[in-house]
């Protein structure tokens, strides 16, 4: 279905939370932050702008949409988006209101809406469940009032009651039945015999008589009858309207005089005080302790905490508070209240009803939007009819309406044994595992968190599945280089055992931890840490299992593999020719699979990396790229980017095998073609020969510049450009023009340094001087002659344009052009807010205001580079072997160099015409881990090295 949902606030989060795996959303918003926030934990479009615009909602596909649903804090917004749409569109609309005031108009069907959700309603009607059964911390009702739905925290009064006591022990109504059980961070369905311990949590369904019956069992009380609501507003004045209703006594307390004149007018049966009601003295004169329960619903969490603990300590059993910030659900468990309700999971569970189908008549979003309970009717002829009530997929059943009556399949705690970790009853759980670790319940939950969150921020287990998930595709990248191996007459089995060995891991690791939640933040650091350190390992096993002397060392083939999928261009072997054509395959498909990055095209072509993915896109890409420009979802993102990598691939092999074809350079074969263009286009620099790009026709070195240059270009700017045709928006990419001035200065530096030092002259420094300009601003590392025999200055602009790079979203290592213009711009505002201390002095690039954020990351980039880089030139230095037969400091800071930023090469003895074979094991390990930390850009392994990363 296709899904537009105006607002991303609270309210419009939760509902994309909720539909984005299933459904195709669009989100509209006018504040651009909140769209990000969306989009980076959503695989959604996003749009903005107000939904009150009628260009917004046609940018936004209205005129396809199925659904729309407004979901902004202002009502009239959403009513008169919801009518703009009905004119666009023969899309449902579905609007949220704060308060009441259009319930009766819509039900009268004076709105034309589809469906009208108030969040004070919802809230009251959240309220008003949980007081019918007090001993329960979540209560749904289902099948028109038919089952109740309990969670039931075993703690205090529950404890002294159940705990120690086997299930049929109990007490249990009969119309009930248990349907999970969660203990130390796991849930499974318990049998009768099953010992109910202090602290688990029942989850259970029951007939509404049952479910009273559950409350006396658990904790002695009846349905309360006497509430005390402090907080007399919009939520305040809902709640007191549903309870007296039913019949219960109502007692309001306001410290604002018109709001409680207001109440006392519009609540005659409701007794209604005009005071803070913080004071001990009024809680002893109007006893306010003898309330069966307090509902705290002011404007202000903290005044709720206040009045929460007071009120407990006069007496009052049962505490709900209404949230104004979700983010304080945490603090009123701590501090001991018992239930917490978010108007906004109330609004947006209700809200996302409307998308299921006319058999599903009620659902509820319950641990954490993790699963869902549904109420779906059976027609006849479906697949599930006649069949075991145990044997539906994914699903477990709790209760079966037939013909008026209510079945509880294992009723009154006779539950049939049934393998851990079924789920409650529900047609469509979310991703959970088996026995999905949570965190131990508190003392009372958040109403729509009963199964709580687990105490640490980073799942592993999640993280570990999609590891898994990569790790069973990356399997097929060894079916290419077997086929060469076969075609060529050598034994296949090397990259076929190694492959059997990736996908039995991947799917190992897939399979031990289960279907998991979405990807967040965190487990994405871990994700794109895992897969760089796995792939390379994996990648180093066919040169041990083939026949490769020169890569018979462990040091050496992981050094060779890391430097393949890091696109960097460093070689230990010093004689290609020795290499077969599957060896030599391998090294330049490592290249080109790691220059646009495995996990962007896993993203392209798994589904199950779409939610939570945007994070792996944002820590894959090299340099920081806006994503939320890219494209209009990741997987669009990721597959633009592959299409743009694959037609520059093909374009390069074509140009390159044509100069074969045509004579011009009889060297280069298919094969060659192929190594050279996969080579230049991942921007990486291992070649199929010894002398690199020296042999090569005068004609071919200069297309291979080229295809280094458009290479280095940001691979969505070249689609906007080449597909899109928008030449302006290249023309005002500031990025683009630095990069194309500092390789044109680049180049006739370097070209006018050979020729002033009679190391080149003519049309030869020209080319040699733009060939190496390119290759390592660039960071490809091919080289036309030797550069480390060239004088002092050449190198010394070699070496600076080491830490140049290319632009941001191409494969490029090192620090990237736009980051230097970032600083660069932000060191001049430094310099001229020190003129003028009161003027405010954005930092704008390409007529974008940059962040304080971006600002700080920028920074903390180039100082961790730089320190990175000293640690790597001083451990270098520690170890014997980093001299290299009597190269001093500089090779050692040009290696250190070279390699944290992916460009290959050195000088002296590591420069072109040699290799890393001389270096000590130590250092090839350094100089290893500076490849990786160049490609994954410092900051995902620095994460992960933090004690806070791992903490809750």
């Amino acid at each position: 279905m296709r899904v537009v949902v105006v607002g991303a606030g609270q309210v419009g989060g939760t509902v994309v939370k909720s539909l984005a795996e299933t459904h195709d959303c669009t989100v509209i918003d006018v504040d651009r932050a909140r769209l990000e926030a969306v989009s980076h934990a959503y695989d959604v479009r996003i749009v903005q702008g107000s939904g009150t615009r009628r260009e917004t909602l046609l940018g936004a596909g209205v005129a396809d949409a199925d659904l729309v649903m407004a979901c902004t804090s202002r009502d009239e917004v959403n009513l008169v988006t919801a009518m703009l749409a009905r004119r666009l569109s023969s899309a449902r609309t579905v609007v949220r209101a704060t308060g009441t005031d259009y319930l009766g108009a819509w039900r009268a069907g004076d709105l034309d809406v589809d469906l009208l959700v108030s969040a004070a309603f919802e809230t009251a009607g959240a309220v008003e469940r949980v007081l019918r059964v007090p001993g329960a911390r979540h209560v749904d009702f289902f099948a028109h009032g038919e089952v109740v739905v309990l969670g039931v925290d075993v703690r205090g009064t529950a404890a002294t009651r159940l705990a120690g006591r086997r299930l049929r022990e109990t007490g249990l109504p009969a119309a009930s039945r248990v349907v999970a059980l969660v203990r130390d961070g796991n849930w499974t369905v318990p049998d009768a015999d099953e010992v109910v311990r202090e602290d688990d949590w029942i989850i259970a369904m029951a007939s509404p008589t049952a479910a009273r019956a559950w409350s006396r069992v658990v904790t002695g009380a009846d349905p309360v009858d006497d509430v005390v609501i402090y907080g007399a507003g919009r939520m305040g004045t809902a709640v007191a309207r549903v309870l007296l209703d039913r019949g219960v006594r109502v007692r309001i307390v306001e410290p604002d005089a018109d709001l409680a004149r207001a109440a006392a007018a519009t609540l005659d049966r409701a007794r209604v005080f005009h005071a803070r009601g913080l004071d001990p003295a009024f809680l002893h004169r109007e006893r306010i302790g003898t309330a069966g329960a307090a509902v705290l619903a002011e404007k202000d969490d903290s005044r709720n905490l206040h009045a929460a603990v007071l009120v407990k300590l006069h007496g009052v059993r049962l505490t709900l508070t209404v949230l104004d910030d979700p983010a304080a659900a945490e603090v009123f468990e701590a501090a001991g209240a018992d239930v917490t309700i978010d108007p906004g999971d109330e609004t947006a569970e209700k809200m996302a009803r409307f998308t299921f189908g006319e058999r599903t008549h009620q659902m509820a979003i319950l641990g954490d939007d993790r699963f869902e309970v549904l109420d779906v009717t059976v027609r006849p002829g479906s697949r599930f009819a006649h069949c075991p009530a145990d044997a539906l997929p994914g699903a477990a059943v709790g209760a079966i309406v037939r013909d008026g009556t209510v079945l509880f399949p294992g009723a009154g705690g006779r539950t049939a044994a049934r393998r851990p970790g079924r789920r409650p009853h529900g047609a469509r759980p979310r991703p959970l595992d088996r026995a999905r670790p949570v965190r131990p319940p508190g003392r009372l939950p958040h109403r729509r968190r009963w199964l709580p969150r687990a105490r640490t921020d980073v799942d592993v287990r999640t993280a570990l599945g999609v590891v898994g998930a990569l790790l069973a595709w990356f399997a097929l990248a060894f079916v290419p280089p077997a086929a060469v191996a076969l075609a060529a007459g050598e034994p296949p089995w090397p990259f076929l055992v190694t492959g059997s060995a990736v996908a039995l891991t991947g799917l190992a690791l897939k399979r031990l931890t289960g279907p998991r939640p979405p990807l967040g933040v965190r487990e994405g650091f871990l994700v794109v840490v895992a897969v760089w350190l796995l792939a390379p390992a994996f990648g180093a096993v066919p040169f041990l299992l083939g026949d490769v002397p020169q890569l018979d060392r462990p040091a050496d083939a992981w050094f060779e593999a890391m430097s393949g999928f890091t696109a960097t261009g460093a070689t230990v072997v010093g004689d290609l020719d020795a290499l077969g054509p599957d060896m030599l395959f391998w090294r330049q498909f490592s290249h080109w699979l790691g220059g646009a990055g495995i996990i962007v095209l896993a993203l392209a072509v798994l589904p199950r990396l779409r939610i939570g993915g945007r994070e792996l896109l944002r820590s894959e890409l090299p340099g920081p790229v806006e994503i939320e420009t890219l494209g209009e979802t990741v997987r669009g993102t990721a597959r633009r980017l592959w299409k743009v990598y694959l037609a520059v691939t093909a374009a390069g092999v074509l140009a390159l095998a044509a100069l074969g074809w045509a004579g011009l350079d009889r060297r280069m074969g298919l094969f060659d073609a192929f190594s050279y263009a996969t080579s230049a286009v991942s921007l990486g620099g291992f070649a199929p020969h010894d002398d690199s790009a020296r042999g090569l026709a005068p004609v071919t070195q200069w297309v291979l510049c080229g295809l280094m240059a458009v290479a280095g270009v940001n691979l969505l700017r070249l689609y906007r450009l080449a597909v899109l045709r928008q030449v302006r928006a290249a023309a005002r990419d500031e990025e683009l023009r630095l990069y194309a001035v500092l390789l044109v200065v680049g180049s006739g530096v370097v070209t006018a340094e050979l020729w002033a030092a009679g190391d080149a002259g003519g049309a030869g420094a020209l080319r040699h001087g733009a060939f190496q300009a390119v290759s390592v601003m660039t960071t490809t590392g091919f080289a036309t002659v030797d550069w480390a025999a060239w004088g002092t200055a050449a190198t010394l602009t070699l070496l600076a344009l080491m830490f140049a790079g290319a632009c941001a979203g191409s494969a490029s290592g090192s620090v990237k052009v736009v980051r230097h213009l970032v600083i660069f711009r932000f060191a001049r505002r430094e310099l001229e807010q020190a003129v003028h201390p009161d003027a405010v002095l954005p930092v704008r690039v390409s007529g974008r205001v940059i962040g304080g954020q971006v600002l700080r990351s920028v920074l903390l980039y180039a100082l961790l580079y730089l320190l990175v880089l000293a640690v790597g030139t001083f451990g270098l230095a520690l170890d014997a072997g980093a001299d290299a037969g009597g190269a001093g400091v500089f090779t050692t800071l040009g290696a250190a160099a070279a390699c944290l930023g992916n460009v290959g090469p050195a000088f002296g003895e590591l420069g072109p015409a040699g290799s890393y074979a001389p270096l000590g094991g130590a250092s090839k390990v350094i100089l290893g881990a500076l490849m990786l930390l160049g490609r994954i850009e410092i900051v995902p392994l620095a994460v992960l090295l933090r004690r806070g990363y791992w903490r809750a």
